[in-house]
């Protein structure tokens, strides 16, 4: 019978112990997005595709961009959008910046590179009250 008591109570410790711990690892829901308010998909095709494969195709093709244009992406969280989407602009022309001194043509100048053109952005709000915001911004060699 003590052993019965002592199993028992060690199971309702565990799980009194256990359940903080799953709570702050719970996910929280995306509550709203860029476009929701018009019905547009949550987390539309292009942009899945694109953060789990790299994979271009549906993006090049749904803003009609040809193979010579660079796309450059760039993600940040914050409480605030205007914060996300200001963090995430920075890391795209960091980005672009690194790739204007690397852009040499096959004799090994340097090239003209047009400037920064910004493709789309799209951003969630999840319960917690976050923003996470993609940014996509296009660059051609001339």
């Amino acid at each position: 019978m003590a052993a019965f008591l002592l199993e028992n109570f060690m199971k309702k410790k565990l799980i009194f112990c256990l359940l903080p711990f799953f709570c702050f690892f719970a996910a929280s829901e995306i509550i709203s997005w860029k476009g929701m308010e018009m019905g547009m998909e949550k987390s539309p095709s292009w942009l899945t595709l694109y953060l789990k494969n790299k994979d271009e195709t549906k993006l090049r093709k749904k803003f009609e961009l040809d193979e010579n244009e660079n796309i450059f992406y760039a993600s940040s969280e914050s409480e605030s959008l205007e914060n996300a989407r200001y963090a995430a602009e920075m890391q795209c022309r960091k980005k672009m910046l690194d790739f204007r001194r690397k852009a040499k043509n096959a004799d090994g100048k340097v090239q003209q590179v047009s400037g920064m053109e910004q493709l789309t952005e799209y951003w969630e709000r999840d319960s917690e009250g976050i923003y996470k915001i993609y940014v996509f911004y296009t660059m051609q060699l001339l």
